[in-house]
């Protein structure tokens, strides 16, 4: 996968692209667990996030950006970039508090919400520091 694909695929995610939204699209899939106050798989979702900040990470990063000196990574991010990600942080928080609060959802699922909205917070964070080769090695390890 390369940036640009990298980068629709986050704005999908956030329900920013053109295109209609599906089930394989994380806000979609918040908004459906919503609307039918019924639990869906996020994880597979939150891990395809987190594939597309590794791509991310690597374009902003350079291909090892631990070993990439700083004035060789990107002075600035792309706006699309930033307003994707924040829009899938922010409705990601809103929905983990109110299936928290909502009663009729399991706590394995609230849970399941929480990390998964953790992990793509995570993995920002860490294209934000510029120094993790492997963002989906650091977000399995901060979770455990």
């Amino acid at each position: 996968m390369d940036y640009p694909t990298a980068l629709e695929q986050l704005r999908r995610h956030a329900g920013l692209a053109k295109s209609k939204p599906t089930a394989a699209d994380f806000q979609y899939v918040l908004y459906l667990i919503s609307d039918k106050q019924k639990f869906l798989p996020l994880q597979p979702l939150a891990a395809d996030v987190l594939a597309c900040l590794e791509v991310v990470n690597r374009h902003l990063n350079g291909t090892q950006p631990a070993d990439t000196d700083d004035v060789d990574k990107a002075p600035v991010l792309d706006r699309e970039l930033v307003y994707a990600v924040n829009s899938l942080l922010t409705a990601g928080r809103k929905y983990a508090a109110w299936m928290a609060a909502e009663s009729g959802f399991e706590a394995a699922q609230v849970e399941e919400m929480r990390r998964a909205v953790q992990s793509i917070e995570l993995g920002w964070n860490f294209v934000l520091a510029g120094d993790s080769n492997s963002i989906e090695q650091e977000v399995a390890t901060w979770l455990d």
